[in-house]
């Protein structure tokens, strides 16, 4: 793609993937480099520690633990940079992303065991959406009794639909808090995908369906 036959939604996707090659490779430094250089040390301090005499005045187990604390904060770190998932699998990232909320919303997911493998910024903005969906249900009241996430094929067609059930009646503001919180990353997604969403609230459920079609180019910027 020369500069000239640029366009501003050519660019923005270019822009967008760029990041998500730079946060990929981000990830893959602290996994390859300093979460195998922490494994490493732990282990070579385990080991002098069952065989130093004076291990317990050296403070073996307070280290031990400290070490451990900070593999756990970088392993965490590489997974909010980049889902382990990210360029595997579109329904296994979901399914990634949306386990931590279990302990908190009660969240039904119907995924599919294969996908075709989708480009990186697809799999990224999706997943976002899923992720910043359940924390604007759980920030918002009154919170769902159920929220339904699913993900189909259809022919050409991929449907993600995101919903949420309530008890009680929604009022105008929680709708509108919700839905303007997801419209950016709900635009990110039709830009991206060249897809399609529609949104549609009922006095006790939401649902936001989005449609798409995996776009195939040679083009490079």
């Amino acid at each position: 793609m020369t500069i000239d036959a640029l366009d501003h939604v050519e660019l923005f996707r270019w822009w967008h993937q760029y990041q998500a090659q730079m946060l990929n490779q981000e990830a893959d430094l602290i996994r390859n480099t300093l979460l195998q250089g922490m494994f490493s040390i732990r282990r070579q301090l385990e080991l002098a520690c069952q065989t130093q005499p004076n291990a317990e005045a050296f403070g073996c187990e307070s280290h031990l633990a400290r070490l451990e604390e900070l593999y756990m904060l970088l392993e965490n770190l590489s997974n909010r940079l980049e889902s382990t998932y990210l360029r595997d699998s579109l329904p296994l990232a979901l399914q990634h992303v949306i386990e931590p909320w279990r302990e908190r919303i009660h969240v039904k997911a119907v995924l599919p065991m294969s996908w075709e493998q989708e480009p990186v910024e697809h799999t990224r903005v999706l997943t976002s959406l899923a992720v910043h969906f359940l924390q604007q249900l759980v920030a918002t009241t009154p919170q769902p009794q159920r929220c339904d996430i699913s993900l189909k094929r259809l022919g050409d067609t991929k449907t993600l639909t995101f919903g949420s059930s309530y008890a009680e009646l929604l009022s105008l503001s929680s709708v509108a808090k919700i839905s303007q919180a997801l419209i950016p990353f709900l635009e990110t997604f039709r830009l991206l995908t060249q897809g399609t969403y529609d949104e549609n609230s009922q006095p006790q459920s939401l649902t936001w369906v989005l449609r798409w079609t995996t776009q195939t180019s040679d083009s490079a910027l």
